[in-house]
């Protein structure tokens, strides 16, 4: 009803700015079919408008962006998690997902708790975004096991990345990159691999 609504709305607005530039209406408001097929066509964008808004979560992105309104509105149609990686991707974290007063950051990894016990470190590179869990796929991604004194013993996993499915996880920590022991690994051995490079240079 409401969609209905605006849909005429912006049709009569159409045809009165039409009446003031051109002293007349550009079609006859009563059953006139090019008014029918004006309706529909404004029916047809604002259903696809409307969709892609939702599924892009633009009514809470926009809301939030208003000055005043970023600590009173937390919501989101997204789920927590998917929407947490998209911040993170997106390199928006710091803004809208870290609440720490001071020390934010605006991207992490993460540390994937699954509930049979495995542990996984690793940038969030692709994830999905549907209302039904499915799965984050982590690359570079690495194992992590936790040792009696409670530090973590992490080994890099020696390919593209891991592919972990999203109902089988318990706890997702999003760390610093300086706190990521997986981070560090990956850029040390990047580091070492540009080391011969550069000395040839």
């Amino acid at each position: 009803m409401a969609l209905t609504f605006v849909c005429w709305v912006i049709v009569l607005a159409f045809l009165g700015i039409g009446h003031i530039f051109f002293k007349r209406l550009p079609v006859e408001p009563s059953n006139h079919p090019a008014l029918l097929v004006i309706v529909f066509l404004v029916a047809v964008a604002i259903g696809i408008g409307t969709g892609m808004a939702a599924e892009r979560d633009l009514f809470h992105m926009v809301l939030r962006s208003l000055p005043g309104t970023a600590t009173m509105n937390k919501r989101s149609t997204k789920r927590p998690l998917p929407f947490l990686l998209s911040q993170n991707t997106a390199g928006r974290l710091r803004a809208d997902g870290d609440g720490r007063p001071v020390a934010k950051v605006t991207e992490a990894f993460v540390r994937i708790f699954l509930r049979e016990g495995r542990v996984y470190d690793g940038w969030p590179e692709f994830y999905g975004t549907e209302r039904k869990p499915s799965e984050v796929y982590l690359s570079p991604a690495c194992r992590a096991e936790k040792r009696p004194d409670g530090s973590w013993d992490v080994a890099m996993i020696q390919g593209p990345g891991v592919l972990v499915v999203e109902s089988e996880i318990q706890v997702v920590e999003f760390l610093d990159r300086k706190s990521s022991q997986c981070f560090d690994l990956w850029r040390q051995t990047a580091e070492a691999a540009a080391a011969p490079a550069n000395a040839r240079r």
